[in-house]
């Protein structure tokens, strides 16, 4: 059987339990990712990742720059050109310290937001505030944190395949992101991570694509409204699939019903196939105060694995 780790999230921070802080963006008196994403066009070919990349360092490798003093890395706003969705598609970069200037190549953290966020939601779930005085204070791996903006028509309006996100994603940003950036393409350096909805589509993807991304990650995925065709399931999709990504991370909150009970079927539907995967319950509800006040805890969880040092 494989392995599972429970892992018990400790800390205590306030709850939120009726609508996120006024500068968020979700609907009034309404859980997040309340959706219900329509099918994709049926067609019989499977989206194809296409992956070139800068040449890079030999893996195993530091990704720290020799002597490198920086403690704060640097933001880029961009875009690419959309497959799926014929139009520039803006996302977010951080690039690590003393990623300028240098020749190093590094992991790469693709993360969705959730739903109706853009791809500001992980900055303010303080990602990358809590991640830098990780790489301070414990040695986290410097790694690339790409945040995408997914718009409507694929992130509610398609279930996977074809004409979704996942063709998107796959054939679009991931092969614009190994050629714009110094990155280490193989899958076991790449992760792909989402909050509620953004969580539902890292599963999706990430179960269907093992050999493309070997690391993800989903925070309190919005399992409960996904009503996908049967083969882009999460539930289904464990049953059909053999080869898993090595590093599954999934998390609930203690009160966010419905989330909770539906993710915690998920889990043991995953050990029931013999899937190792690492499961977090820690304290809150299904908002960005309980997100947030996670976040050291889920870098922990998800960042030794993209360390190409080992260490």
């Amino acid at each position: 059987m494989g392995r599972l780790k429970h892992v018990a999230f400790c800390g205590t921070f306030s709850i939120l339990l009726a609508v996120l802080s006024a500068g968020c963006r979700s609907i009034p008196n309404q859980h997040s990712d309340n959706v219900v994403p329509k099918a994709s066009p049926t067609t019989e070919r499977e989206p194809t990742p296409s992956i070139s990349s800068m040449p890079t360092q030999t893996e195993g490798a530091s990704t720290v720059a020799p002597g490198c003093l920086e403690t704060k890395g640097a933001f880029i706003e961009s875009s690419y050109q959309g497959i799926v969705y014929m139009q520039e598609m803006p996302y977010l970069a951080y690039l690590p310290p003393c990623y300028a200037g240098g020749s190093q190549s590094y992991p790469v953290a693709f993360l969705l937001h959730g739903y109706p966020y853009d791809q500001t939601h992980w900055i303010d779930l303080d990602l990358i505030s809590t991640y830098e005085q990780g790489l301070s204070n414990e040695g986290w791996p410097h790694v690339i944190f790409i945040i995408p903006f997914v718009p409507d028509a694929l992130f509610t309006g398609t279930d996977g395949g074809v004409g979704s996100y996942e063709q998107e994603f796959l054939e679009g940003l991931l092969p614009a992101i190994t050629s714009s950036y110094r990155s280490l393409p193989s899958p076991e350096w790449l992760l792909l991570g989402g909050v509620s909805r953004g969580g539902v589509w890292a599963l999706e993807i990430g179960l269907r694509n093992a050999g493309v991304i070997d690391n993800i990650a989903a925070i309190s995925p919005a399992l409960v409204y996904n009503q996908p065709r049967p083969r882009f399931d999460p539930f289904e999709i464990i049953l059909d699939e053999r080869i898993f990504p090595g590093n599954i991370f999934v998390s609930a909150a203690e009160n966010e019903t419905p989330f909770r009970e539906v993710i915690e079927a998920f889990v043991k539907a995953m050990e029931r196939e013999g899937m190792e995967h690492t499961f977090l319950l820690h304290p809150g509800n299904h908002n960005d105060e309980t997100w947030r006040g996670m976040m050291e805890e889920f870098l922990a969880q998800i960042l030794p694995a993209l360390d190409p040092t080992g260490s």
